[in-house]
């Protein structure tokens, strides 16, 4: 067998082991679900369709995951249609502990202002036939907004100032 192509098959087989070791550990990490929970914390469970519950996770399996939900009591959610289960840490429950959203699961409003501050370092950068909007995230709960025409004239300013 040629020098030549004794060594283009060992290129060869060391590419394909080498592709096939890296697809193999890409598909072992997995950063959105906890495996292990701990029954006595608290873990957002969230599902593919947007909708989370808030609760202490008393099973969980590959075929369902079981949630002690506060005002609802055990709810059964289907593994496959569950999206990400994370821990709940202290900061995103309120003075009752109860939990409060956070700036990326609340939407914006288009024409009017929105009754949720951004958060602080945050903007959002919006348009439509209208013209412009700016939103900008000056502290944890308030927000400065600036909406006008293309042409910029009128122009409108409003600060929201979230209570909750």
């Amino acid at each position: 067998m040629p020098y030549t192509l004794r060594f283009l098959i060992q290129i060869a087989f060391l590419l394909i082991a080498g592709f096939a070791g890296i697809n193999h550990t890409q598909a072992q990490l997995d950063t959105n679900w906890v495996s292990n929970p701990d029954t006595s914390k608290l873990y957002k469970v969230t599902r593919f369709d947007g909708y989370y519950f808030i609760g202490h996770i008393i099973h969980n399996d590959a075929r369902d995951i079981k949630v002690k939900v506060k005002n609802r009591g055990l709810v059964i959610i289907p593994a496959y249609l569950v999206k990400s289960i994370a821990l709940v840490k202290k900061t995103e429950l309120n003075e009752s502990g109860e939990y409060v959203s956070n700036d990326d699961e609340l939407g914006q409003y288009v024409l009017n202002t929105n009754a949720f501050a951004i958060g602080e370092g945050h903007a959002s950068v919006g348009e439509s036939i209208i013209g412009p909007d700016i939103t900008i995230g000056l502290s944890k709960r308030f927000s400065a907004r600036i909406t006008s025409t293309w042409l910029m004239t009128p122009a409108l300013a409003t600060l929201t100032y979230q209570i909750l």
